[in-house]
């Protein structure tokens, strides 16, 4: 909505969009110009830090430098840039992007985009048409050797941004929903053990989308379409009716008026909660208790990770095994996906408690022989 805000107010007059993507940020950006902005920046912002700048900086390199990963069973030192998956690497990559938009692309003596709106790693500017974009991009992606630029101009008059499709038609902008084409659609079956305002709830999220985003000559397509979507998952009719009544309230409330209405009822304060596994038949309950000030939650105990198999042991020591026997030349198999010395000690425990349904007892009741426990070996 914000992008949305920002591209109502503008007239092109025959000039063309172009994205900029920053190819592998997190992975190429320097440490030290980013820090040495951040420096830059902290004394004139309005954060009150509780420690010094000087102090947060060292404590932003320690947690950015010095990182080691595994692969196949080799370490590595993570030797430049940010790591993938440090929840400071978004950050620090914002900041080092805004180094380059504040104080880098101002000394650039051509001609400039005279729109230029960001979202973490990916660009949307607007360019006139005398725009020379090779000296441009020479320019920025000489900032910094590791830092490289990739670009992509409209087609036939249209560039896709997040999820908004730009239709440039010269004099005006029009909007429409973007989907990639690598986007599957696969949404919650209707037939999945959900409760009913959840699965609305999501049909509810694209048309109320769809409601914010499109011009009127893209917007009954664009609900067909989810509508085309949903049916797939057997979704009836009516329920996705009910998902864009809701969508469409949601969105003229909020279009035609910032304020409560002064003779309206004030919401109902929820003041407890009651969270209870998913039964369907619990579904009706939950608007008796919203009037009443306790909301009802489920909780799905049904998850797929507890039927996924959870196998935390060092591969080396876990498997199929083997027991001599000291007596004969049988040996005992078994396979355990936990530690050999574990197992171990369980039968060592059966073979003290008599537990006959175990093999390596039911050998030692039956012969009188013994385990050689210290010669047992993963095979």
């Amino acid at each position: 909505m914000d992008l949305l805000d920002k591209l109502k107010g503008i007239i092109p007059n025959g000039d063309k969009f172009i994205s900029f993507d920053a190819v592998n940020l997190f992975t190429n950006i320097p440490l030290k110009p980013t820090l040495e902005f951040l420096r830059r920046k902290l004394p004139v912002s309005d954060i009150e830090l509780p420690i010094s700048v000087d102090c947060l900086l060292d404590l932003l390199e320690l947690c950015t430098k010095n990182l080691y990963f595994q692969f196949q069973g080799i370490y590595y030192e993570h030797v430049f840039g940010f790591a993938m998956g440090n929840p400071l690497s978004p950050i620090l990559a914002n900041l080092f992007l805004e180094h380059i938009e504040s104080e880098m692309l101002p000394t650039f003596s051509g001609i400039q985009p005279y729109f230029w709106v960001r979202y973490v790693d990916d660009v949307l500017s607007l360019v006139p048409a005398n725009f020379d974009l090779h000296v441009f991009l020479d320019f920025i992606n000489s900032l910094y050797p590791s830092l490289n630029f990739t670009f992509e101009w409209e087609d036939n008059g249209r560039i896709p941004f997040l999820d908004v499709l730009i239709h440039n038609n010269s004099d005006h902008l029009k909007f429409s929903v973007y989907r990639k084409p690598t986007n599957a659609e696969v949404y919650l079956h209707y037939f999945s053990f959900t409760a009913s305002n959840i699965k609305t709830g999501i049909a509810q999220g694209l048309l109320l989308r769809a409601l914010r985003i499109c011009d009127q000559e893209y917007l009954q397509d664009e609900i067909a379409h989810i509508f085309e979507c949903f049916k797939k998952l057997a979704y009836p009719e009516h329920v996705l009716s009910k998902a864009l009544s809701k969508a469409k309230r949601s969105f003229y409330s909020s279009t035609n008026s910032t304020s409560q209405q002064p003779n309206s009822e004030p919401p109902i304060e929820i003041r407890k909660h009651i969270v209870v596994p998913y039964v369907p038949i619990l579904e009706p309950f939950k608007s008796s208790l919203h009037y009443l000030g306790t909301g009802l939650v489920f909780k799905y105990n049904n998850k797929i990770s507890n039927a996924l198999v959870k196998n935390n042991s060092d591969p080396i020591n876990c498997g199929v095994y083997k027991i001599p026997c000291s007596d004969c030349e049988k040996c005992y198999f078994g396979e355990t996906g936990r530690t050999l010395e574990k197992r171990l000690s369980e039968h060592k425990s059966a073979l003290k408690n008599h537990k006959l349904d175990v093999g390596v007892t039911d050998h030692v009741m039956k012969t009188g022989h013994s385990f050689d426990f210290k010669q047992a070996s993963i095979i």
